[in-house]
């Protein structure tokens, strides 16, 4: 039977792996432990997000509503528009396949 040497590197590989192991498990136990604390502490003396330097909104309000973009084609025989973002509109790209180009179809 033959038997596989594990090399130095090897060795210190697996060492590596077991100790990254370890520290991460720590880690998570430090972390929850000072949640625990912080709680505790927020409960006691009754803080709010400003007592502690941080801000009260939360981020789903924290995002802002992007302007509609302006209208950039006309569609043909329509009245409606195109801002020219995302896919064309089936009317645009029926003009495209049929020759027209969209450079005819710019407002303004």
């Amino acid at each position: 039977m033959a038997t596989i040497k594990i090399t130095k590197l090897q060795e210190l590989e697996n060492q590596l792996a077991t100790v990254q192991e370890a520290y991460e498990e720590e880690l998570a136990k430090e972390k929850s432990n000072a949640i625990a604390q912080v709680l505790d502490l927020v409960k006691r003396f009754k803080l709010e997000p400003a007592d502690l330097g941080l801000s009260a909104y939360r981020a789903s309000e924290t995002k802002t509503k992007r302007a509609a973009a302006k209208p950039k084609y006309k569609i043909p025989n329509s009245t409606n528009t195109w801002t020219g973002r995302g896919k064309p509109p089936k009317a645009i790209a029926d003009y495209e396949a049929n020759g027209g180009k969209r450079a005819n179809l710019l407002i303004g």
